[in-house]
């Protein structure tokens, strides 16, 4: 049931959503997160479910958060995290009810969305579930066997597939099999207000560099699909041309090999290793260039957050990434994986400060035009009315 507010001039349908998401660093989760955090402020009730506190606790303030129990048992060797996300969701619906399903990541939240359908369609009727692919769970696993067959089962089930760029939305199609008419683009989106040169802090700044150093700067959950060993090559050739420090933002399986690498490469001195930040437009906001070198990205919330904080972003042309940043304008793609033509490009942003501005300041309108939350909030919205 959709919630129907009337004025002389307009109607506005108010819609109970719940949000199924992950609580890690990833973009998938924040992204979930903030998107329900928009909900809430246009005046929809919002339901979050996740396995644990959201990472950006921030925009818990106006939504009803609802902790996934783990559910350990011994003969079981780990939690049913998709039984128990399921069984979760389906109790809330039977008690407050809910107008739209929306979970963020294929694995292994889609099939919890298809589970939580046939529970409620058995009840009290259809529950439509939207899920919304963000990469790696499309391109990395459920694109592979053992996954593939249950997530392309799941994501049939779905009324509506999200894709983050129209990149993901072409592999969901041909990776998976998905027919284009479930398949929907809706662009990842960032908080400009929040993330913004303004945030300028000029003690940060000094703490984390002398004044006549750059600061270089590489946010993600360091996996190996992001090629963090790239930042650290690239930024070994950066240095013999450039007065310049190197800030690590972000937790992950391969800060072991990095640090490895950093002492290998003798750069113990000019790199920072700052682990998980939630504030992490502090950072960016003091920063001069981001660098990205993943083997593939879907949409790069990282480069979307520093391109609002007017910092250009250098990256591997992969993936979605030409959609997020427009090459010379305001930033750089290069070749993957050329770590030295990442290094020239950065090189060159450095040593001129006029164009490195000129490239922040483009990079921020573009953010402004075409990712913003208002817009991406609208998008799903009128998708959710036609599913109903």
């Amino acid at each position: 049931m959709l919630y129907v507010s009337t004025t002389l001039f307009f109607v506005r349908y108010f819609v109970r959503i719940g949000v199924l998401v992950r609580p890690g660093m990833g973009g998938a989760g924040i992204v979930g997160c903030s998107l329900s955090f928009e909900f809430a402020v246009a005046g929809h009730t919002v339901h979050l479910f996740s396995e644990g506190t959201p990472f950006r606790k921030e925009y818990l303030e106006l939504v009803e958060f609802h902790r996934i129990p783990k559910g350990r048992y011994h003969t079981l060797p780990a939690p049913p995290s998709t039984l128990l996300a399921a069984t979760k969701i389906s109790q809330l619906a039977s008690t407050k009810g809910l107008d739209v399903l929306n979970t963020h990541y294929a694995v292994p939240h889609a099939v919890a969305g298809y589970l939580v359908r046939q529970m409620r369609r058995s009840k009290s009727g259809n529950l439509p579930v939207v899920n919304t692919c963000h990469g790696t769970d499309v391109y990395v696993l459920a694109s592979k066997e053992p996954y593939r067959d249950i997530v392309k089962f799941a994501l049939e089930e779905c009324e509506a597939v999200v894709a983050v760029s129209e990149f993901l939305a072409k592999v969901i199609r041909r990776k998976i099999g998905i027919d284009h008419s479930k398949i929907r683009v809706i662009r990842n989106f960032v908080d400009a207000n929040r993330f913004s040169r303004e945030k300028f802090d000029p003690q940060l700044r000094h703490k984390l560099a002398p004044p006549t150093s750059k600061i270089v700067i590489h946010a993600s959950n360091m996996r190996p699909i992001k090629r963090v060993q790239d930042v650290i090559r690239a930024f070994s050739v950066i240095r013999r041309e450039v007065e310049a420090k190197l800030i690590l933002v972000g937790e992950g399986p391969f800060i072991p090999h990095i640090k490895k690498l950093v002492e290998e490469l003798n750069l113990r001195k000019e790199v920072k290793f700052l682990g998980a930040q939630r504030a992490v437009e502090r950072f960016l906001a003091v920063s001069d260039v981001l660098l990205l070198p993943s083997k593939v990205e879907s949409s790069s919330l990282a480069a979307l957050e520093a391109s609002a904080c007017e910092v250009p972003t250098v990256a591997y042309r992969v993936g979605g990434l030409p959609e997020t940043i427009e090459n010379g304008r305001t930033g750089f793609l290069v070749r993957f994986p050329d770590i030295n033509e990442m290094a020239q490009k950065t090189i060159e942003l450095l040593l001129d400060d006029e164009k490195r501005m000129e490239m922040g300041a483009a990079a921020r309108s573009l953010v402004i035009e075409k990712f913003s939350p208002s817009e991406a909030r609208e998008r799903y919205i009128k998708l959710f009315e036609e599913i109903k």
